[in-house]
């Protein structure tokens, strides 16, 4: 700020005061920083004796300045030039001085460390010329030229250790500036509050009581070790907490009795615990200067009873709440211990509690109920007071993140999370396999399938190594802590991807000789791609590579398989397996080999005396022609038919439903007639005097005499539904029963009691035909069970059945003969070409 108020000598004295007070403040702390790093003075004046106990010692407030363990790093910059100086001469050896520390360099020594004995000195004339508000011109030009001279030689000295600060530009600068009448008022008031600091400061010493128990008095004194100043210096008492100073009122009742030479606390409390001193006062010239003394730390001890409630335990028939009660050694043992629940005292009469005295840690609910939820206090007393600590017993809780889709074969570790108090006793896994139904089932985590999982109530887990579609389930957790049992949430397992899906069928191309084993794969969603594809033959692998003219296909890209050349040869059981990382899958079996025939019942029409027969006929590769031959004589061989002739009027060689009319026949008359059908492979014959039994997988054939055909004509529909029954009694195995019930169960068409019932097979089958839902007409029903318990050709025999019945059933493909299967609907009611629809 300029002003012309000011004349050159008031200018002068301002110039120096700037220079002493700051600029050479400046200097040392970088001749200090140069020597030793903030980071590594706490080390450095811990090993020095002399600046903690010597003569040399630092006072309470550099300490706190400079002397502070790490993370702190102290910035030297809010260091004053005592404490500059005072660390510099007691650190850093390597600046001695050549007359030694405090002593007036000559003018020939020019070292480092006598230059900062002349700042010393510089900084001490300036301070005694405080009371001074002048400096005349010669007298500033000398002091000047001499400032200048020092801090060219420390410029340098900094400079060869990475300061590049030009602290003589300064000097210049500083020397330019026109100050006004603000800068030399400052000037004056910063160099008399040094000049107090150097000078006849009274020193105030606090002494008293560093430990005191609680509730005890406690009291400090001040005094002056130099006689009695406090007219001119008065005394006030702080509190030091951290980095916060307090000034305290003496007046208040908190510290009755005290005055400005005694701090008196007549009751102590933890509140109280801190540091304290004395600190002179002086206003000089507006400016307000404090001196503080020594600090004497006032530990109290003795305290409330600490109260610790752990934990809550469920074991059998109690919940056991663990407490723990402490006093230190200082402190009032403790007087009473009381019990509360939901805000009422806890009368402990009567065998429903124990525990909960005075010598005792635990507190014992016997017998507990749904009742007996709610918040549980204890409070725990002595002379100092009470502490209450609370717990809270309910219901457990439970919940269990919905999984995202799972990719079939991958493993799962479902984790649920339970909040409980008490403790939980046990945990239950359970599983359903419909929404909204709550007669879940419990899961048996010991199954090898579900390896890893717990159901340990303090970690319980559900943990499935390889999920398959049969794990497409509703699942839950069971929790039960003494209290109540707590149900989570439920959650659903969406399975996506899988193995590869194959579906295989055939076409034969005639001209070329060659039959193609169609294959197609379908990859679902999210899955893993296809990593392989073979196809086997009489369950033995397939070199396609190295049998290139006769196999082509059977590959990732082109899965289906063309055999060239067919003949005899290849004759066999094919069948096509896809993998991926999921796993693997084979199709169905496909057979290659002559034609098979198989005879419906022969129609006897004894009004018009003829009989029909039909056969189907399955091949491949595709049937090519078809014969029909009769015997005349028992010992004659069998001769082709001209099916133009009267006596076969209405016969047809038509594939795959060839028919057979015989006409102008009595039933006793029949003569052994026979079917040959030819493939590429060869051919296959079939005498309609031969009747397929079927029984446990065995074929039989003879001759059926006349009367007995008599009796299939009129009543053979009965007999063949009652050898199918007894077939499927037979021949389902016993351990399939349950998966069945369980079935039935699902389906909702018989009453669960009857269900339930069932001991046997032979009781499922009765069962059944007593409500109608396997019949002679109407066989989708068992199909559909058939195929749930894996019972494929249990399965095949219930089509073949009806196809020689014309019974209801359901195809997974195309019969090859829709007239047929028109013709079977037309002999039922329309509810059950309904049931068809729906089941297909």
């Amino acid at each position: 700020m300029a002003s012309k108020h000011l004349v050159p000598e008031q200018q002068n004295f301002v110039r120096l005061s700037f220079a002493c007070l700051d600029e050479i403040r400046v200097m040392l702390g970088d001749i200090l920083h140069c020597q030793i790093p903030p980071e590594d003075l706490f080390k450095k004046i811990q090993a020095t004796t002399t600046l903690l106990i010597g003569n040399q010692q630092l006072s309470p407030e550099q300490l706190k300045l400079c002397y502070n363990p790490c993370p702190f790093v102290p910035d030297y910059q809010y260091f004053d030039i005592t404490l500059l100086y005072k660390l510099i001469r007691n650190l850093c050896q390597t600046l001695q001085p050549s007359q030694g520390w405090g002593q007036k360099p000559r003018k020939t020594d020019i070292k480092i460390g006598d230059d900062i004995e002349r700042l010393r000195l510089f900084r001490n004339g300036m301070i005694g010329h405080a009371g001074s508000s002048c400096v005349p011109d010669g007298i500033f030009a000398s002091k000047w030229s001499e400032l200048e001279n020092i801090f060219k030689r420390i410029q340098g000295f900094l400079s060869l250790n990475g300061i590049t600060k030009n602290f003589v530009e300064q000097l210049v600068s500083l020397k330019r500036t026109d100050f006004g009448w603000q800068d030399h008022e400052k000037s004056e008031m910063r160099l008399m509050f040094e000049c107090i600091k150097l000078t006849a400061i009274p020193k105030l010493t606090v002494q008293g009581d560093e430990q005191k128990v609680w509730g005890e008095k406690a009291c400090f004194m001040a005094r002056y070790e130099d006689g009695d100043t406090s007219n001119n210096w008065p005394i006030t008492w702080q509190k030091i907490t951290g980095n916060t100073i307090k000034q305290l009122d003496i007046s208040t009742e908190r510290y009755r009795g005290s005055s400005s030479q005694q701090l008196v606390i007549p009751r102590v409390s933890k509140d109280d615990q801190g540091e304290y001193r004395a600190t002179v006062s002086r206003e000089e010239k507006g400016t307000h200067i404090h001196i503080p003394s020594n600090t004497i730390y006032l530990t109290v001890t003795g305290d409330l009873p600490t109260l610790e409630i752990e934990n809550a335990i469920s074991e059998e028939d109690r919940i056991i709440i663990h407490y723990n009660v402490s006093v230190d050694d200082q402190s009032p043992a403790v007087h009473s211990v009381m019990w509360s629940k939901d805000g009422e005292h806890l009368e402990k009469t009567g065998d429903k509690y124990s525990g909960g005295q005075l010598m005792d840690t635990y507190l014992t609910i016997h017998s507990p109920t749904l009742n007996d939820a709610g918040q549980y206090s204890c409070e725990v007393s002595n002379a100092v007071g009470p502490d209450t600590k609370s717990i809270h017993l309910s219901v457990p809780s439970v919940s269990i993140i919905e999984v995202p889709e799972v990719i079939v074969g991958n493993p799962i570790i479902i984790v649920p999370t339970i909040q409980s108090c008490p403790t939980p006793v046990s945990a239950i896994w359970q599983k359903n396999n419909r929404h909204n139904n709550e007669e879940f089932e419990r899961l048996e985590i010991n199954d090898s399938k579900y390896f890893g999982s717990s159901d340990d109530p303090d970690d319980p887990r559900l943990v499935m190594q390889k999920v398959t579609q049969e794990d497409a389930l509703y699942y839950r957790l069971i929790v039960s802590n003494g209290i109540a049992q707590s149900a989570s949430n439920t959650i659903y397992l969406k399975l996506i991807g899988g193995v590869p899906s194959l579906y295989v069928h055939h076409e034969t191309h005639i001209m070329e000789n060659s039959v193609t084993l169609v294959c197609e794969m379908t990859v679902p969603n999210h899955s893993p791609t296809v990593s392989d594809v073979f196809w086997t033959k009489d369950d033995r692998k397939i070199d396609i590579t190295g049998n290139g003219e006769k196999y082509s296909g059977g590959s990732i890209d082109n899965p289906s398989l063309t055999i060239k050349t067919v003949n005899s040869n290849d004759v066999g059981i094919y069948q096509c397996c896809a993998s991926n990382s999921v796993g693997e899958m084979c199709s169905e079996k496909i057979y290659l080999g002559p034609p098979s025939i198989e005879f419906d019942n022969p129609d006897f029409d004894e009004l018009h005396k003829r009989v029909t027969y039909i056969a189907t006929i399955k091949s491949i590769p595709v049937a090519l022609n078809a014969e029909w031959k009769v015997k005349q004589d028992r010992n004659d061989e069998f001769q082709v038919i001209d099916v133009q002739d009267p006596l076969y009027r209405g016969s047809m060689i038509t594939l795959p439903r060839p028919k057979l009319v015989v006409n102008k026949h009595k039933v006793e008359q029949v003569e052994p007639f026979q079917l040959e059908v030819f493939n590429s492979i060869g051919s296959s014959r079939k005498n309609t005097q031969d009747i397929v039994v079927d029984s446990h997988d065995a074929i039989i054939n003879k001759e059926i005499p006349v009367p007995l055909m008599k009796f299939y004509s009129k009543r053979g529909s009965n007999v063949l539904f009652a050898n199918l029954s007894d077939d499927l009694v037979k021949s389902i195995p016993e351990n399939t029963l349950d998966s069945l019930k369980l079935v039935l169960l699902g389906l909702n068409e018989v009453d669960a009691e009857s269900i339930k019932e069932l001991k046997s097979v032979t009781e499922l089958l009765m069962l059944l035909q007593e409500h109608k839902l396997f019949t002679q007409t109407d066989v989708i029903f068992m199909q559909y069970l058939l195929k749930r318990a894996g019972c494929q050709k249990l399965y095949e025999k219930c089509v073949h059945y009806a196809r020689q019945q014309r019974a209801l059933c359901f195809f997974e493909k195309n019969p090859g003969n829709i007239c047929y299967a028109l013709d079977c609907l037309r002999k039922h009611h329309s509810y059950n070409l309904q049931t068809v629809n729906e089941f297909n």
